[in-house]
C-alpha cells in the first residue's frame, strides 16, 4: 500500500458524544436537523473509508424534519444502521449484489422501536461483510480502518465501527453472530456490546445464523453505548442514570473477575497479552476479586459454533447459490462447505451447545464477568479477509452461548493500532456487564491509546 493509503483519517476534536448530544437535544440547546446535517456532511467528506452503502442527505434531512421526537429518550439522536437491518423504503442489501435491489417494505422491529418509540433518526446504512460473514464482496470494496487506511476494520459490522471511530456517527447498530460487533470495535478503538440472545428481537434482521444472531451497538464510550442499547428491548432497560446519563459502575470489592488463560491467550500477540494483563491488574488493584477459571471444552465449542452457523446459513442461501446468484468467492466457498454438513452433525453441535450452557452456568456461580482479549491480534492488512475466521477465536463463545459481551479499548499494539479487552457476563446480566465495563473503562482510561 502507498503511504497515502496507510495514513490515518484525522479525527475531529469537536465530535460530540452520545451523552452530550442527548443532553443537548433534550434541553433544546441543539437542533435535531442541524445535528443530523453535520453528521451527514462528515460522511460525505470521508468517502475514502467506504463506511456507508446508503446515505442520501436530502431524504434523511426531510424525514428528520417531519419526525415528531419531542419528549422521547433519544429525541433527534442520529444513529447509523448496519445494512442487514431492514429499513422501510430504503435499500437493505447485506453488503451483497445478490440483494442489491432489495428495498424492504417494513422496518426491522429493533430499528422501528429505536426510531418511532425512542426518537432516534436514521443517519445511513453502513457497509458490512457480505451477508455478515468473513469478507466484503469484491464489487463493493473493503471498509478502511480510520486509524490506518491500509488496515481492515474486521467484520462483519465494519462500516458501523469505522463510522463511529471516525466521528461520522455518534453510535451505530451492528449484528454479532461470532464477534461481528466486538471485533470491529476492537480493531477501530471503540466500544462494542451485544446482549443476551433474544433480548433484542431479530425480526427484520437478515439472518446469518438464526440461533446465534444478535443486534448490538457500537459507540465511543460505555455510557454512549448504554444510552442506545437500553432502548433496544421491548421493555427499556435501566443502564444509565436518567439525569447524569452515566452508567453505574460496579463496586470493585463486589465484582468477581474470572480469567481463563489456556484458551483465551493462546495465539495472542505479545502487546495484546500485555494490554489484557494491564487491564486485569487495574481491576485487581481496585479491589476486584480475581480468580482463575477453566473452560476445558472451549475449542470444542468453537468447532460446534462453526457447524451451526454454516448449516443455518446454508439453509437460507442454498436456493440462490444453486441458481448462480453473484455471491463473492469467499462467502460462496463458506456456504458450499455448509452444504456438506449433515443433520446429524448439526444436531450433535446443538448438543454441544446445550452442554456449554450448563458449564457456563456453573462458571458464573463463582464469577460475575470473564475478562479476555477481544482479538488475538491488532487489525490485519485490508486484503487478509480470507483469514477472518482466525480473528473470531475469543469472541465466538459469547455468541454461541447467547450471553452478553462487550469490547472496550485497552491500549495499542503494532503501528499504534487499537487493542480491545472483552468482558463476558452471565445470561440476562446486562446490568452487571455494563457496570463492569464502565468500571474497567475508567480504570484503564489513561491506557486507552497507550502502547502495551
Amino acid at each position: 500500500m502507498s503511504g497515502v493509503a496507510a495514513r490515518p483519517v484525522p479525527r475531529r476534536l469537536d465530535v460530540a458524544s452520545v451523552v452530550e448530544l442527548v443532553r443537548g437535544l433534550r434541553e433544546g440547546r441543539l437542533d435535531p436537523g442541524q445535528v443530523l446535517a453535520e453528521h451527514v456532511a462528515r460522511i460525505a467528506a470521508a468517502d475514502e473509508l467506504n463506511a456507508f452503502l446508503w446515505a442520501e442527505p436530502e431524504r434523511l434531512l426531510a424525514e428528520a424534519r417531519r419526525a415528531d421526537v419531542a419528549g422521547r429518550p433519544l429525541a433527534g439522536l442520529p444513529v447509523a444502521v448496519k445494512d442487514n437491518i431492514d429499513t422501510a423504503g430504503i435499500p437493505t442489501t447485506s453488503g451483497s449484489p445478490v440483494d442489491g435491489g432489495r428495498v424492504p417494505a417494513t422496518d426491522a422491529l429493533a430499528w422501528r422501536r429505536l426510531r418511532d418509540e425512542r426518537g432516534a433518526t436514521l443517519l445511513g446504512k453502513t457497509h458490512m461483510s457480505e451477508f455478515a460473514y468473513r469478507s466484503h464482496h469484491p464489487a463493493l470494496g473493503w471498509v478502511r480502518n480510520p486509524r490506518r487506511l491500509d488496515r481492515a476494520t474486521g467484520g462483519s459490522s465494519s462500516g458501523s465501527a469505522a463510522a463511529v471511530s471516525a466521528g461520522l456517527a455518534p453510535a451505530a447498530l451492528g449484528s454479532d453472530t461470532g464477534g461481528s460487533v466486538r471485533i470491529p470495535a476492537a480493531y477501530c478503538g471503540v466500544v462494542g456490546i451485544k446482549g443476551t440472545f433474544g433480548l433484542v428481537e431479530n425480526d427484520g434482521l437478515v439472518p446469518l445464523s438464526t440461533t446465534m444472531d444478535h443486534i448490538g451497538v457500537l459507540a465511543r464510550s460505555v455510557a454512549d453505548a448504554a444510552i442506545v442499547f437500553e432502548q433496544l428491548p421491548a421493555t427499556a432497560l435501566r443502564l444509565v442514570d436518567p439525569e447524569s446519563l452515566a452508567v453505574r459502575e460496579a463496586e470493585p470489592r463486589e465484582l468477581r473477575v474470572g480469567l481463563e488463560r489456556r484458551y483465551f491467550l493462546a495465539g495472542a500477540q505479545p502487546p495484546v497479552v500485555r494490554a489484557w494483563a494491564r487491564s486485569v491488574a487495574r481491576l485487581e488493584e481496585a479491589g476486584c476479586r480475581v480468580s482463575e477459571i477453566r473452560l476445558a471444552a472451549a475449542r470444542r465449542w468453537r468447532a460446534a459454533h462453526k457447524v451451526i452457523l454454516r448449516h443455518e446459513a446454508w439453509e437460507y442461501h442454498a436456493a440462490r447459490i444453486h441458481a448462480g446468484a453473484p455471491y463473492g468467492p469467499v462467502f460462496r466457498e463458506s456456504m458450499e462447505a455448509g452444504a456438506a454438513i449433515t443433520v446429524r452433525e448439526y444436531e450433535r453441535a446443538l448438543g454441544v451447545r446445550r452442554a456449554a450452557l450448563d458449564e457456563l452456568d456453573e462458571v458464573f456461580r463463582s464469577v460475575d464477568v470473564i475478562v479476555t482479549p477481544t482479538c488475538p491480534t491488532v487489525a490485519p492488512a485490508v486484503e487478509e479477509g480470507r483469514r477472518a475466521l482466525a480473528y473470531t477465536r475469543y469472541t465466538t463463545m459469547a455468541a454461541f452461548a447467547g450471553v452478553p459481551a462487550a469490547s472496550i479499548p485497552a491500549g495499542t499494539g503494532h503501528l499504534g493500532l487499537p487493542i480491545g479487552v472483552q468482558l463476558i457476563a452471565a445470561k440476562s446480566a446486562e446490568a452487571t456487564l455494563f457496570g463492569a465495563a464502565a468500571l474497567l473503562e475508567r480504570l484503564i482510561g489513561p491506557d486507552r491509546d497507550r502502547a502495551a
